[in-house]
């Protein structure tokens, strides 16, 4: 008894050891995630493979992307992780298709590449935040339309993120032009922007803003919306104008580079398990993989009402698009 209870005192220590000395690899992910939700999936991940450590670099998607453009030949991120737009990224060689082994059947194909040049985990719609204190002492009724933001009694009361650094400016113009076509959108936009107190540089900044009732309302990724007024503790309503919800991808991607770690897969892999989608869901609501969706604060046959996306368009004239819109709103006008 003695002989086997030291056989086994010896085995755990060695094995003990083996765990210690056993190597970390770490992989860089670049993100639009914001940086508070971050942790949590850094720590799921880390529990379940510990010896795989994830850096994490997050910014707005403009500058994200333009980081992947300016990195092209020479890359430093191994992964993109939900990020919008990462589409136009095809185009330079800059993804490498990875179809990942687990929960990618699982997801629609209007929300993923088939050959896994990307794959998107959550839908993020449009939406109008609204402090509803402020808007009583501007004297006008709850928005359902974006005409309803025409009106002149808006007037530096609206806040806007700028396309040029964030995705969610750049959804609400994609949203404008798929809603109303390109010529009678710049013609909506140049009405609204004269209520548009300033364009902020982050698609988080108005919702921060408005629910503080430092503004009266402003466009908004739609999930924080729902997050806010779901609480109860501030006066804001989340807002689906009824023309329709505009719609943005938050996607994952293998960064095309020389030598590519097997632990970028794992991580790409892991990010489409029930665990991962699960820690999405709380916050995004919608996910891509219909089982772990939860919507139900959200409109009635939402997946219906989402305006129809017209990838190639979007990926061609976006540089036409953003010039076009500095030129009108950019900071001298």
């Amino acid at each position: 008894m003695k002989k086997i209870l030291f056989f086994l005192v010896v085995l755990i220590v060695i094995i003990t050891g083996c765990s210690k000395n056993e190597k970390t690899t770490t992989i860089l992910a670049y993100t639009a995630m914001e940086n508070e939700y971050i942790s949590e999936y850094t720590e799921a991940f880390n529990k379940k493979y510990p010896n795989i450590k994830v850096d994490v670099i997050s910014s707005a998607t403009g500058e994200t992307l333009a980081k992947l453009m300016a990195e092209k030949d020479n890359p430093q991120a191994d992964v993109i992780w939900a990020v919008s737009d990462i589409m136009i990224l095809e185009k330079d060689n800059i993804l490498k298709p990875y179809i990942p082994i687990e929960g990618f059947e699982e997801i629609p194909l209007k929300y993923k590449d088939i050959n896994g040049h990307w794959i998107g985990t959550s839908v993020w719609m449009l939406g109008l935040g609204i402090n509803t204190e402020e808007l009583k002492k501007i004297n006008v009724k709850l928005p359902d339309s974006y005409y309803d933001l025409i009106n002149e009694k808006y007037r530096n009361n609206l806040l806007m993120a700028n396309p040029a650094s964030s995705g969610t400016g750049y959804m609400a113009v994609k949203t404008f032009i798929s809603i109303f076509g390109e010529d009678e959108a710049w013609k909506y936009m140049d009405a609204l922007h004269k209520n548009i107190a300033t364009y902020t540089s982050s698609g988080n900044a108005p919702t921060q803003i408005v629910s503080r009732g430092e503004r009266v309302g402003g466009f908004i990724p739609a999930y924080q919306g729902v997050i806010i007024e779901k609480k109860g503790e501030l006066p804001f309503r989340a807002v689906f104008p009824k023309e329709g919800i505009g719609w943005e991808l938050e996607a994952n991607a293998l960064i095309n580079r020389e030598k590519i770690k097997p632990e970028s897969k794992i991580f790409l892999d892991w990010l489409l398990s029930e665990e991962a989608m699960k820690i999405l869901a709380k916050t995004r609501g919608f996910v891509t993989n219909p089982k772990y969706r939860l919507v139900d604060d959200y409109p009635n046959n939402l997946e219906d009402r989402l305006k129809t996306r017209d990838f190639k368009y979007e990926i061609e004239n976006r540089e036409r698009v953003l010039k076009e819109w500095e030129r009108r709103y950019g900071k001298e006008n």
